[in-house]
């Protein structure tokens, strides 16, 4: 298995506009962003700082604590893993009667399907930075981040694991409740969540004992991220080719398949 250094090679500097790889920093404050210099850090703060979340903080609060059901619970969201999904009403997003996976948040009490709350609120995420999907679609009232809210809880309760001070039923039983909530995304479909998740769940899995799976999970990335970095290096260039030749820029991807939807919105800020 390949060790954290050479995994960066499939990673690119998270600030906008730069997509080189292996970055050497990373963000301090949520363990989350990389970047490749501090410059590209210092510049994409505005726009990080909404999202970031202080890990250190939260390792903090929940340092002393031992007891498993509190740390596997998301702050405001409840998911409903089994009942009477009928009973919620139609999804406020789709409209669908029936919800699938539902996620209710604790204080409007309304209840989405979860692949579309995440298809929500990273629609929302790119059309208004300002928002990050923080409001429900249905009310309007403020509401979590659901894949911001998962994820920082699972690296606090995984920062809890590795202290190494707990039981292992105790270190199973954790790991367990947070690969559930993170398996509810990772059931979404959605690619780049599902890439971006890979590092915490084979973690998880590796910690419930399956490191079958876990490695399998670390295996199946590589060729992912591997076309990934090597289709944003040419993106990269298409970009610097348009803008000497003033081409098109959305009409030459498309030629060259590197289009996908909400390309042209983010290729043309790039190019601003």
């Amino acid at each position: 298995m390949e060790d954290d250094k050479s995994l960066l090679q499939y990673i690119t500097c998270d600030a906008e506009r730069c997509t080189k790889s292996n970055p050497a920093h990373r963000c301090s404050r949520c363990k989350i962003a990389y970047y490749c210099s501090p410059t590209c850090q210092k510049s994409d703060w505005k726009r990080h700082k909404l999202g970031c979340r202080p890990l250190d903080k939260a390792r903090k609060i929940h340092a002393d604590s031992t007891n498993v059901k509190e740390l596997g619970l998301n702050e405001g969201i409840t998911f409903l893993k089994n009942g009477n999904r009928e009973s919620l009403g139609p999804c406020g997003i789709s409209l669908e009667d029936t919800i699938d996976d539902p996620v209710i948040f604790d204080k409007c009490k309304h209840a989405f399907c979860c692949a579309c709350l995440v298809r929500f609120q990273k629609a929302t995420a790119l059309s208004d930075p300002e928002d990050k999907g923080s409001r429900c679609p249905y009310c309007r009232a403020e509401i979590p981040n659901l894949i911001q809210s998962t994820h920082a809880k699972v690296c606090v309760i995984i920062a809890r694991v590795t202290r190494g001070d707990l039981s292992d039923k105790e270190r199973k039983e954790l790991a367990s409740k947070a690969l559930t909530d993170l398996q509810m995304l990772w059931d979404t479909g959605d690619p780049g969540l599902k890439m971006n998740l890979t590092h915490t769940r084979a973690t998880l899995l590796s910690y419930c004992g399956d490191y079958k799976a876990a490695l399998k999970t670390l295996k199946e990335a590589i060729p992912v991220f591997t076309e990934m970095a090597e289709r944003g290096a040419m993106a990269v260039a298409l970009l610097e080719k348009c803008q000497r030749e003033d081409l098109d820029v959305i009409e030459e991807a498309t030629k060259r398949n590197l289009a996908e939807p909400g390309s042209k919105d983010r290729l043309g800020r790039a190019l601003l």
